[in-house]
């Protein structure tokens, strides 16, 4: 049991110990990246996640919550808009005449479709942080259902704002 804690614990500090690292590498080292991981892995008290199957399940939701706009996003993207078609020397490129290139950096109709996404899941989630009353019978079958309900809204917003926009399926493919 104690070769599996570790293994585990070792192998899952990599992927946030680089994240904070990219945040300011020239500040912060690998070594102060996992640090800072394992600072916050405290901070988050995984032990009380555990306590119970039902706060555990809840952490879930609420998680999926998040990430489903997320997923939503990325599949339309590749998928819908890009018909499955990247330009490789466009993905490293940092000109505005670019593929990928977005205003400031970001790519706003994923922003808009993300926030679309987590939008019909939020009464139900500020209800399950103990923040808002109960959401009611549809908020809370719709928080129930959070992560398809997220891909759902997110892939339908995402590509009606990259249709309107233009800026989509220019890719030749690799």
């Amino acid at each position: 049991m104690l070769a599996t804690l570790t293994t585990n614990i070792a192998a899952n500090v990599v992927a946030p110990a680089n994240a904070i690292v990219n945040v300011a590498p020239r500040a912060v080292s690998f070594t102060t990246g996992g640090v800072i991981t394992a600072l916050l892995g405290l901070c988050v008290m995984p032990w009380r996640l555990m306590a119970s199957s039902g706060g555990f399940v809840n952490w879930l939701v609420a998680y999926s919550a998040l990430l489903g706009p997320v997923v939503g996003v990325v599949a339309a993207d590749y998928h819908l808009v890009r018909r499955r078609r990247l330009h490789m020397d466009d993905l490293y490129s940092m000109s505005p005449e670019g593929q990928y290139w977005y205003q400031g950096g970001y790519n706003a109709a994923a922003l808009v479709a993300v926030a679309a996404g987590v939008l019909p899941c939020l009464p139900g989630l500020l209800a399950s942080l103990g923040l808002a009353s109960s959401p009611g019978p549809v908020f809370g079958a719709i928080y129930d259902c959070a992560w398809f309900v997220g891909v759902a809204v997110s892939t339908v917003v995402y590509c009606g704002c990259m249709g309107l926009s233009g800026r989509h399926g220019r890719g030749s493919g690799p």
